[in-house]
């Protein structure tokens, strides 16, 4: 076991700075063999020395702060903490994302803080009670998304509620409860997430709230582009 620990170190070393550490807080080479230990990796100072040299040697962002115990980090260029906040706060701030769902991405977003992340949930642990549990779904966005990049169709069933808060699926004229559209664009309005389409054979945008579609799937077939979608794009 020990023997394969010791083929993982230098992933560990990189994922420990990459997690940890920034300029203001830089790992020392103690910290670090601490570290690998409490994992079952066991190194020595030159070892470290030999494995961070591999690391920046294959383009892997790590620099020095060099002292009697020399200090390792990796700079964050993605994110300052303050855009970081600025986007938990737009997560938590969008009725139409869950709770649990607004939970979950918030850690995601924090995580990209590193050693900061601790810092920016604290001031953001507090979720806004009137955040309502809605049927959207990530699979639902991420399909409606992909058929506006790939300019596909896009089938899904709708649906309203009734007075006891159970689903009824709408039919159209045709008797199917599949609808079938060309998507536009995402947009947030007024608390809910939207998509903007077009039915084949009527003029004018509609849009559906992304919370009432449910079995949304991108359709093989290309999306259409009518004479009048293209005299508003000019």
């Amino acid at each position: 076991m020990k023997k394969e620990n010791q083929k993982i170190k230098l992933l560990k070393i990189w994922e420990i700075l990459r997690v940890d550490s920034d300029e203001d807080n830089p790992i020392s080479t103690t910290d670090l063999i601490a570290r690998l230990a409490d994992d079952g990796i066991n190194a020595e100072r030159k070892s470290i020395y030999d494995d961070i040299r591999t690391l920046v040697d294959w383009g892997y962002p790590v620099e020095c702060k060099r002292s009697r115990v020399n200090e390792y980090f990796v700079r964050n260029t993605d994110f300052t903490t303050a855009e970081l906040r600025v986007l938990l706060d737009s997560v938590q701030a969008a009725n139409f994302v869950s709770r649990r769902d607004a939970k979950a991405l918030s850690y995601k977003i924090a995580a990209l803080a590193g050693s900061n992340k601790g810092e920016i949930l604290a001031e953001n642990t507090e979720l806004r009670q009137g955040m309502r549990e809605t049927n959207i779904s990530w699979e639902s966005i991420g399909a409606a998304a992909g058929a506006i990049q790939r300019r596909h169709k896009l089938a899904f069933r709708y649906f309203d509620y009734d007075i006891n808060k159970s689903c009824v699926f709408r039919t159209r004229s045709s008797g199917s409860d599949v609808y079938v559209v060309n998507p536009w664009a995402l947009v947030c309005s007024q608390d809910n997430y939207y998509l903007i389409c077009h039915m084949d054979n009527h003029e004018g945008y509609t849009t559906y709230r992304l919370d009432r579609m449910a079995d949304v799937s991108i359709l093989p077939d290309r999306r259409e582009t009518p004479a009048w979608v293209r005299e508003m794009s000019v």
